[in-house]
């Protein structure tokens, strides 16, 4: 996934990161949860996947990890290319 500052970063969701996810900042586990299971109707939620999905492959791996404002702003207001990420992270096709 490529940011506004050109930066590459890695996405991905598995159950072993999301249970971190929910012992570290169960708030943003419990906004994904909603998203996931269709609770929401807000444009940013998008985002909020993408986020998440960042937190996920990159917590404990990269020196820096974004905080959540911050990855927002880096984030290009498109919003068929965030629900095309949605898509292939919820729904990966099957190999």
């Amino acid at each position: 996934f490529t940011l506004l500052n050109d930066e590459e970063v890695n996405l991905s969701l598995s159950f072993g990161r999301l249970n971190l996810l929910k012992r570290l900042n169960p708030s943003l586990y419990e906004d994904f949860n909603k998203i996931l299971y269709g609770k929401s109707d807000d444009i940013l939620d998008l985002v909020t996947m993408v986020y998440v999905a960042y937190w996920c492959a990159n917590y404990g791996k990269v020196e820096n990890l974004y905080k959540q404002d911050d990855f927002y702003e880096l984030v290009d207001f498109n919003a068929s290319e965030l629900s095309r990420v949605f898509t292939a992270l919820t729904q990966p096709k099957k190999k």
